[in-house]
């Protein structure tokens, strides 16, 4: 989504960094985990760069209300 590649693009970040960025800026707890060495590094790699207001609304806004996830209770019974 653009609302995190433009940022990630900005900052030499990855999309993913830019979210944890984000969470990190709300106030949001993140736990990111990963197997991979490089990707914990890039995950606390994360500290050297500030989103702006802008860019916080806007991925804010990527929040419709929908799940992202399918409901166990209701899918695949």
């Amino acid at each position: 989504n653009p609302a995190l590649t433009e940022p990630a693009q900005k900052y030499g970040k990855t999309p993913a960094q830019v979210t944890l960025r984000w969470h990190v800026q709300q106030g949001i707890a993140a736990a990111p985990k990963s197997a991979h060495p490089q990707r914990q590094q890039q995950n606390l790699d994360i500290f050297d760069f500030e989103l702006t207001d802008a860019e916080i609304e806007r991925i804010n806004s990527l929040d419709t209300g929908k799940h992202a996830r399918q409901d166990s209770e209701s899918f695949g019974h």
